[in-house]
């Protein structure tokens, strides 16, 4: 598969629904040298991308496409012939690695329920502001 296949796969394999309402998913992309951090130390990395659901999980995605890798960029057609990626006797253009990272019940559920609370408190120190604001203004 193809890095657009690949995330595009992910994205529908993890997408949220309630109700026909269709929750938010971010993708962000990261350089490559970033992998050690998130996904593994000591692996090959040609692009990482990290699917975000909002308050809930983060799915990092790492490919490693050894032709199309700067590192290899030198490298005679020849060359290019003899790195392959091979499992089980099966030869692969490209290696995906996942790594998972999901939030704890409690901290989503704190963060839930403080959402609204706060959401209220934001809008009532907004009306009072404009309010504020159109007094000054006509005085």
């Amino acid at each position: 598969m193809t890095r657009a296949q690949v995330l595009e796969f992910y994205q529908q394999a993890y997408r949220v629904e309630a109700n026909s309402v269709r929750f938010p998913v971010m993708t962000l992309n990261y350089p490559p040298e970033d992998t050690a951090v998130w996904v593994r130390r000591h692996i090959d990395s040609y692009w990482l991308e990290e699917i975000v659901h909002p308050l809930r999980e983060s799915i990092f995605v790492n490919g490693w496409t050894p032709r199309l890798a700067p590192v290899n960029a030198d490298k005679t057609p020849d060359q290019l012939e003899k790195i392959k990626i091979i499992f089980k006797g099966q030869i692969f253009q490209s290696k995906i690695t996942i790594r998972w990272y999901e939030s704890p019940l409690w901290a989503r559920v704190i963060t839930w329920t403080l959402i609204f609370p706060v959401s209220l408190l934001i809008l009532g120190q907004l009306r009072l502001n404009l309010a504020a604001l159109i007094k000054a203004r006509h005085s």
